[in-house]
């Protein structure tokens, strides 16, 4: 006796799942953990979608969407966390109408630059 079956199987494209661009913050900053192109999405380190968190150090974080179909695909994040700059100053005395000097020391952080949108705008230290 022959027998014969049939299996239909259905083949998906896979989700582009789609995680925040890379980034990075001061320790200390908060940062809200999104992605999307699925409907169900897991970050690694059991953090949840779409909430805020303090990250303490730097890393690569990736991000897993399920689609309707049950198929999965990642994307990753880089967060780096930078150390907050520590500021300090020294003054000279001063005598009501004579110059005056004040000496501002930065160390740690990361360089950028802030011009308020006027140019000419000096250079990172």
């Amino acid at each position: 006796m022959l027998r014969n079956d049939t299996t239909i199987i259905d083949l998906f494209d896979l989700p582009n799942i789609k995680a925040p661009e890379d980034t990075t913050l001061c320790l200390g900053e908060e940062i809200q953990l999104f992605g999307s192109g699925a409907q169900t999405y897991l970050w690694d380190n059991g953090y949840l979608m779409a909430n805020y968190y303090h990250l303490d150090y730097s890393s690569f974080y990736i991000l897993t969407g399920i689609d309707s179909n049950g198929c999965r695909n990642l994307d990753t994040t880089y967060i780096e966390v930078t150390e907050n700059p520590v500021i300090s100053y020294t003054t000279t005395s001063v005598i009501y109408g004579n110059d005056a000097t004040i000496m501002v020391y930065i160390s740690g952080g990361t360089p950028w630059e802030d011009c308020g949108g006027l140019e000419p705008c000096q250079e990172p230290y």
